[in-house]
C-alpha cells in the first residue's frame, strides 16, 4: 500500500496524477534533454510530465484545452490556412512552453502548426517566404546578393525575414533583400554571402566520410571517389544549394550534375 501511495506525480499541475504507465523518481543531478532538474530533485513525475519537462524545460502548455467549434480559426494574420489545423490553441500568456514569453500572444487563438512554430522559434513568422513575382513567372526577379553570379534564372527565390534564425545566422542585415535559391543556401550554410574559391569543384573528403548520404544511394560505401557538396558550386549548371553539406558517391554526383536531380 505504501508503494502505490507513492505512485503518484508531484506536479500540482498534472491532470492524471495517478494515472500513467510509469512514474520517475528525479535525481537533481540529471541532466537528461540538456534541462535543469535540480528544483524537481526527489520529485516523482508521470511519464508524460516528465517527457514534457525533458522536451520543454517546464510543465506549462501554451495552452489551457484544445478549442472546438466556432473558436476553430487560427488569429495570425499571416496563417496561411487559419481554418485548418488538427487542434487550435487558446494562449495563456502566463505559459512558459519551450521556454518562450508568451505575453504578446494573450488571448489569441493558434492553429497546430502556428503554434508549435513559436514554441519551437519564439516568432511566428515564417523562415522566409517565396518572392510572390517569383511564382508568377515574372522576368525582372532577380537576386540583390551584388556577389551572385547569376542573379535571374534561378528557380526558387526568397524575400528574407531579419528576425530569421535559419542555419543559426544573423539574417538582419538582410531583412527584406531578396536572394536567389544558390546565395540564401550560401548565407544559410555559411553566413556570407561572398563565394568561395574553387566553389565549382567538390572538395575532397576525408576517409571517415566516406559514404554516399543520398538516402536511395545503391552502393553508398563502394564509389571510388566521393564529394562533399558547396551550396555555391555551379557544376553542371545546377543550383546545388539544397544539397549544401551532403556527401555524394562519384555516380550521385555526375547524375546531380548531368539532370538536376539525384533520383534514376
Amino acid at each position: 500500500a505504501g508503494d502505490k501511495a507513492k505512485r503518484r506525480c508531484s506536479n500540482e499541475g498534472c491532470e492524471r496524477p495517478d494515472q500513467s504507465p510509469r512514474f520517475h523518481l528525479i535525481d537533481g543531478d540529471a541532466k537528461s534533454g540538456g534541462q535543469d532538474w535540480t528544483r524537481l530533485n526527489g520529485q516523482t513525475l508521470c511519464h508524460t510530465c516528465y517527457a514534457r519537462f525533458k522536451r520543454r524545460g517546464a510543465f506549462e502548455r501554451a495552452y489551457k484545452k484544445p478549442l472546438a467549434g466556432a473558436a476553430r480559426r487560427c488569429t495570425f494574420e499571416g496563417c496561411k490556412t487559419p481554418h485548418q489545423g488538427q487542434k487550435f490553441y487558446q494562449v495563456d500568456p502566463e505559459s512558459k512552453a519551450g521556454g518562450k514569453d508568451w505575453t504578446a500572444l494573450r488571448g489569441q487563438v493558434l492553429c497546430n502548426l502556428c503554434y508549435h512554430r513559436f514554441c519551437q522559434r519564439g516568432t511566428l513568422d515564417r523562415v522566409y517566404h517565396t518572392a510572390p513575382s517569383a511564382n508568377k513567372g515574372v522576368k525582372d526577379v532577380r537576386c540583390m546578393s551584388a556577389s551572385c553570379g547569376t542573379p535571374e534564372g534561378s528557380k526558387k527565390y526568397y524575400q528574407v525575414d531579419g528576425s530569421s534564425k535559419a542555419g543559426k545566422q544573423d539574417w538582419t542585415s538582410l531583412h527584406s533583400q531578396v536572394l536567389c535559391h544558390a546565395c540564401y543556401g550560401r548565407y544559410r550554410v555559411r553566413g556570407t554571402l561572398e563565394p568561395s574559391e574553387g566553389s565549382n569543384k567538390a572538395p575532397a573528403v576525408p576517409l571517415e566520410h566516406k559514404r554516399c548520404t543520398f538516402i536511395s544511394c545503391q552502393n553508398p560505401t563502394g564509389s571510388h571517389k566521393y564529394h562533399t557538396v558547396d551550396a555555391e558550386s555551379r557544376a553542371g549548371g545546377q543550383d546545388w544549394g539544397s544539397l549544401a553539406g551532403n556527401v555524394l558517391c562519384h555516380a550521385c554526383y555526375e547524375r546531380f550534375r548531368a539532370t538536376g536531380r539525384l533520383n534514376r
